[in-house]
């Protein structure tokens, strides 16, 4: 196919069963889901679903420095005055490809090698298998830009020990291959170098009785060791002040510590949206008995609720298309925010989110 697709997708004759390769093609732009990628990858994901002849899928970059860095916010950001309608749209086919991807039958296996952020998290996490190399840059950053982790991320970051889902939304923070594996994000850490022979092994293996099983065994064969994960040393800490009963008490727990470590995740929640802190720290705490389903509903509501707002759109201006990284968020101040102006962010109800739909 040519290279001129933003995904490309080939059919890999193995031994026992063939293999489905999704190549994401738009190094310019660190591979940022475009609308008509979203769409692409759902309909073909959806059409391998029913394939016998397909055993398991892989998804990979063609770019050095990422896998996917997330949606391409600064189309969304063009659409808001001349196409508003499309920002929806993106969203909707987005979130259905989340749940195709979670509902999925098949192994599917992302390697993660590089930058994988927002929308990049949505394509592979969601799936049975993904795997970083030492390489791996990943993040819901989504709180420095006025938004919040959508993609069903809360769903993910919600398993992770303690608090240190909690402490992920808020700040945004970038992990490694270590801390993801260690925090149970992926499943193992491999070598970049060795991608390929792992490639090669899938295809000469048998998958006659349980391919995920199978999958696993082989993924494993290629882990490297991890190194000492990070987060062991601010563990205690993150725990106690992300318990807090409020943004305000977090950043007062922090601010009361005498760690330099806590002065500063302080200082960088004080450069963050004060909505999106206030209303992550809301979704949180709704999720708590909420289903994928039922967190992707929410996010798609959610999502329609922030593209009404300011923030959102200041926050991509100044990262991306001005990139002053001065954002002026309104309201300014998370003392300037209440109850009744987080909950409007909740109220929204839009259309039902089924991802039953694409496999009729």
């Amino acid at each position: 196919m040519s290279s001129k697709h933003e995904v490309i997708f080939n059919i890999l004759r193995g031994h026992d069963g063939d293999l489905g390769e999704i190549i994401l093609n738009r190094p310019a732009a660190l591979n940022a889901l475009s609308l008509d990628m979203c769409r692409n990858l759902n309909k073909q994901l959806i059409a391998w679903s029913t394939e016998k002849n397909i055993k398991v899928i892989i998804i990979k970059s063609n770019s050095e420095r990422a896998f996917c860095a997330g949606g391409d916010i600064r189309l969304l950001h063009q659409y808001k005055d001349i196409q508003p309608e499309q920002q929806i749209e993106f969203f909707r086919h987005e979130y259905r490809l989340n749940l195709t991807l979670h509902h999925f039958p098949k192994p599917y296996i992302a390697f993660l090698d590089g930058i994988t952020m927002g929308g990049g998290v949505g394509i592979s996490l969601h799936g049975s298998h993904a795997i970083g190399t030492e390489n791996l840059k990943l993040a819901m950053p989504e709180s420095k830009i006025g938004f919040y982790p959508d993609i069903g991320a809360s769903y993910l970051l919600k398993k992770t020990p303690g608090k240190t889902g909690l402490y992920l939304a808020l700040t945004g923070n970038t992990i490694d291959c270590h801390q993801a594996y260690a925090l149970g994000l992926i499943q193992q850490t491999i070598p970049q170098n060795q991608l390929d022979n792992v490639q090669e092994k899938l295809l000469t293996s048998s998958f006659d009785k349980q391919p995920g099983d199978t999958v696993t065994d082989i993924l494993a064969s290629f882990a490297m060791t991890n190194g000492t994960e990070t987060f062991n040393n601010h563990r205690d800490v993150i725990d106690r002040c992300f318990s807090q009963k409020s943004i305000e008490e977090i950043i007062h727990a922090l601010k009361a510590s005498s760690a330099l470590w806590c002065q500063q995740v302080a200082d960088d929640l004080l450069k963050r949206s004060p909505t999106s802190l206030k209303v992550i720290f809301e979704q949180w705490h709704r999720i708590e008995t909420m289903t994928f389903d039922e967190i992707m509903q929410m996010d798609f509501d959610l999502t329609q609720s922030f593209l009404k707002a300011h923030d959102f759109f200041e926050g991509v201006r100044a990262a991306i298309i001005d990139k002053d990284q001065s954002p002026q968020w309104q309201p300014s101040s998370i003392s300037d925010i209440d109850e009744e102006y987080v909950a409007f962010y909740f109220k929204f109800k839009g259309e039902k989110l089924d991802h039953k739909e694409n496999l009729l």
